[in-house]
């Protein structure tokens, strides 16, 4: 059996929230998609220099309404949740053996077999354990609740065992260099649809 405990804190929450979007290879499939016709208005621009308003333009907002909700308005809401709740920020009790896993908080005892779980999704600070049923949730597990080096590697061990799809994330989150990376995103995309959008405007 493997016991272990800790406090949730903000960033716990916003961090782990944010690893699991970036890792979520379907989201970023959806967003290359999206971005497609940005690459249209890059070719517009440098080929043929024109930042006319184009029809598939309007699709340049997608993608910085989907970061901003995803990375930015998303954590608020669950801080806010988090200060208004005080079940979501007391004390967590986790033990695991061969049977079930056992959550234990003063408010409630949940306990859940191991088929609860499809995969473990590991980052720098984090173990992501991804629900069966609901494949946008997940229960996270903060390295800082193991004393040790090798109470981690132990856990990490069972979790290859009874989960065997554990995997490291592709874009394991390093914050600033996320949100450097997601914010030159978001303004470049608004700077080529208010350009197009200026340009349309005074040809019009």
């Amino acid at each position: 059996m493997i016991s272990f405990s800790f406090v949730p804190t903000k960033e716990d929450y916003i961090k782990s929230f944010q690893t699991f979007h970036l890792h979520n290879n379907r989201k970023w499939i959806l967003l290359i998609i999206i971005m497609i016709p940005l690459l249209l208005i890059i070719n517009s621009i440098f080929l043929h220099n024109d930042i006319g308003f184009k029809y598939y333009e309007i699709f340049l907002l997608a993608v910085p309404i989907y970061l901003i909700f995803v990375f930015v308005i998303n954590p608020l809401l669950i801080v806010r949740n988090l200060e208004k709740d005080e079940r979501l920020s007391n004390l967590l009790q986790f033990e695991f053996n061969d049977e079930q896993i056992l959550c234990k908080t003063k408010f409630i005892e949940t306990k859940l077999d191991w088929g609860s779980f499809q995969k473990v999704v590991e980052s720098s600070d984090y173990f992501l354990l991804v629900y069966s049923t609901n494949k946008n949730l997940f229960q996270y597990i903060p390295k800082r609740a193991f004393a040790t080096t090798e109470k981690e590697q132990e856990f990490r061990n069972y979790l290859n065992i009874k989960i065997p799809t554990n995997q490291k994330t592709q874009i394991d989150i390093k914050l600033p260099i996320a949100t450097l990376v997601i914010l030159i995103v978001i303004g470049f995309c608004l700077l080529i649809f208010m350009l197009a959008t200026i340009s349309y405007l005074q040809n019009g």
